[in-house]
């Protein structure tokens, strides 16, 4: 997907706002749209972190 709803540059954010802002968009997000996510660290704590949240969703590329 190239096309996406929002995108997120997560380092520009503190990081006790990081993940409430990822999941502030993703929320509001409609079921076809997408959003990118920028960051620059390991996403696999907010990967299991939306397996949690959302189990029955798909997540595409995190």
């Amino acid at each position: 997907m190239s096309t996406y709803a929002a995108t997120i540059k997560v380092t520009e954010y503190p990081p006790h706002l990081k993940h409430k802002v990822i999941f502030e968009t993703f929320e509001k997000l409609a079921s076809s749209e997408a959003m990118l996510i920028v960051n620059d660290h390991d996403p696999k704590p907010l990967h299991y972190q939306f397996n949690s949240m959302y189990p029955s969703n798909t997540h595409g590329n995190i």
